[in-house]
């Protein structure tokens, strides 16, 4: 922006965030920005202007997003060209990997943006139980490609409409172990236990480490409910999605068996009518997820 001061750059990127903030791309779909302005009073020159104004960009991300920063040498710390080709490395295989979870939800028209609606409802979960936004963003992160090992799952099994055999459940199974293995170059190594354990039962029923308790990571716990309550409240080949009440029944049901009782209760709480996530996950959207298998019986 030729000839504009610092603060007049800042107002401009507000302006920008809000208008964006503000109009919905469409039902139920936002988007928030977030921005870092430098000036070049304080660079000195085009190069050290974009590393700067990347720095307060990065400083806007870790304090809680849809932020512009306004770059202070007091405040925001110069980001390193390794630092930087770093990121950048790790942003191209989240990608990728975030292109390889939409083919396999888009395999199946009922698993459409299942991982899209699991990762934002684990996140709002993990806020509601105390998480930072930095935390909860890794969860939405390991959400978004939770189910990525089911790209090594064949068709005939993943999309057969009937109850699963053994062998093909087995196969079933592997998704979790194989999921972690893929992202593990790509998320932290907690991000990645996320998503190996996604599929873990507070009673040690689960797949694929039968682990109890307190043993199952934390954010695998999250994801493991947010995963259940999108196969319960979407519709499938055979039946529509339950009510959110009947669904809330069915965690209670099984919360502290299948499902982290604490998570539940956070659950509840964001969807109560008036709750602050209420409307979010409607029943009846197109989704189909072998996430939820069966109830509890």
């Amino acid at each position: 922006m030729p000839g504009t001061p610092a603060m007049g750059a800042f107002a401009a990127a507000e302006r920008a965030r809000l208008l964006i903030r503000d109009r919905p791309l469409a039902a139920g779909v936002s988007l928030t920005v977030s921005a870092g302005v430098c000036d070049l009073g304080r660079a000195g020159d085009a190069a050290t202007l974009v590393r700067l104004a990347d720095g307060a960009l990065y400083w806007a991300k870790h304090n809680g997003r849809d932020l512009v920063c306004l770059y202070s040498p007091g405040t925001v710390r110069e980001i390193s060209d390794a630092e930087r080709a770093d990121r950048l490395e790790r942003l191209r295989s989240l990608e990728a990997l975030r292109a390889l979870a939409r083919a396999v939800d888009a395999r199946d028209p009922y698993t459409q943006r299942h991982s899209e609606r699991v990762a934002q409802l684990a996140r709002r979960i993990a806020l509601a139980l105390g998480w930072s936004e930095l935390r909860a963003d890794a969860l939405h992160e390991a959400g978004l490609v939770h189910d990525v090992g089911k790209i090594g799952v064949p068709d005939a099994i993943l999309l057969k409409p009937a109850a699963l055999d053994a062998a093909e459940f087995a196969q079933i199974r592997r998704h979790a172990e194989l999921g972690a293995q893929i992202v593990a170059d790509a998320l932290s190594p907690e991000a990645a236990s996320w998503v190996r354990g996604h599929h873990e039962r507070p009673d040690g029923a689960g797949y694929p480490d039968g682990l109890a308790g307190d043993a199952i990571p934390e954010g695998a716990r999250i994801l493991a409910l947010a995963d259940a309550w999108d196969a319960m409240t979407t519709d499938r080949p055979y039946r529509r999605g339950m009510a959110a009440a009947a669904a809330l029944d069915e965690c209670r049901r099984c919360a502290g068996s299948q499902l982290w009782a604490t998570a539940v209760e956070a659950l509840e709480a964001l969807v109560a009518p008036g709750g602050p996530g209420a409307g979010a996950q409607t029943p009846g959207t197109p989704g189909r997820s072998p996430g939820w298998i069966r109830p509890v019986s």
